[in-house]
């Protein structure tokens, strides 16, 4: 149990790391966090039992997801490598595994995508095609814009306090 605890405070710390919210996902920040926060959930314990607890989605599925964004390597179009990170998908984890009040949309979408990504790449078709394939029905890429183009929007109207965007957390919360 301590051990578990101990665990939850570093999950929290790299996103009070940040500070203010981040709203353009291709702005230095945004690729700066994408990358730390990558290399954080690689070394996450616990979240693949919260997402699976917070979605209607098993334990095994949550696993696959994790491991087919942030673990194993893919055949791309410049080689074998991770996934470049990305800050809409970073944000997108860390709500479903973290805030679940806060869990949008999009996030959800992503969950979607990934599974009918990696069925199609396991029946034979190209990581790209799969990706292609995927987005036609699950389309995170369109919904985490237009999730994001919404906060811009907002913020440019003078709102600079976004729900579910990166907050700072203190490690003793959740």
């Amino acid at each position: 149990m301590e051990k578990e605890q101990i665990i939850d405070k570093k999950e929290f710390l790299i996103t009070g790391g940040i500070s203010g919210a981040i709203t353009d996902p291709n702005s230095i920040e945004a690729i700066r966090h994408a990358k730390m926060y990558y290399e954080e959930i690689r070394s996450f314990n616990t979240d693949v039992e919260k997402i699976a607890f917070n979605t209607e989605y098993s334990r095994e599925q949550i696993l696959m997801i994790k491991e087919y964004l942030f673990i194993n390597t893919h055949i791309l179009a410049d080689g074998i490598r991770r996934f470049d990170p990305c800050f809409e998908i970073a944000e997108s984890w860390r709500r479903l595994a973290f805030d679940a009040k806060n869990i949008k949309p999009h996030d959800l979408v992503l969950l979607q995508h990934e599974l009918m990504e990696m069925d199609l790449v396991q029946k034979g078709f190209s990581q790209e095609t799969a990706h292609r394939n995927s987005s036609k029905l699950y389309n995170y890429s369109k919904a985490s814009s237009d999730f994001y183009f919404g906060l811009n929007e907002n913020t440019e109207a003078g709102n600079n306090m976004i729900a579910g965007a990166i907050t700072r957390l203190q490690a003793n919360t959740h």
